[in-house]
């Protein structure tokens, strides 16, 4: 009988993740910057060629609200060295994708499925 309560929790828990795993898009408006240069110079956005050069070179591209939230571009649009957001650099966008991290800004991600120039 126990077995049997073992294996409904497992199966409850599995339930839970997918669906907390399946959570709606979000869409997030900000700039997209180099997050390494970004963290370093104490979150200064405005230095758009060195920010090109590293997202051309692969370098990790972080989205900056104007609430100054940062998260880092995850998924299908960081492939080819960025070549999807290369175009973007330095630009408030809106990104559509999943976000994961905490609230306090430790580790955010958007995995981003939708990029587009933001709407004035």
């Amino acid at each position: 009988m126990s077995r049997q309560i073992e294996i409904a929790f497992a199966i409850w828990a599995c339930s839970a993740l997918v669906a907390a795993a399946a959570a709606p898009p979000e869409t997030v408006t900000g700039t997209l910057v180099d997050r390494v240069r970004y963290t370093r110079e104490q979150k200064n956005v405005s230095n758009c060629a060195q920010d090109a050069l590293a997202a051309k070179n692969g370098g990790p591209v972080a989205l900056v609200t104007a609430d100054g939230e940062m998260y880092t571009v995850v998924g299908d649009f960081v492939d080819d060295n960025n070549a999807k957001l290369v175009p973007h650099m330095c630009k408030v966008v809106t990104v559509t994708g999943e976000t994961a991290g905490d609230t306090k800004n430790v580790r955010r991600t958007i995995m981003a499925t939708a990029i587009k120039p933001a709407s004035k």
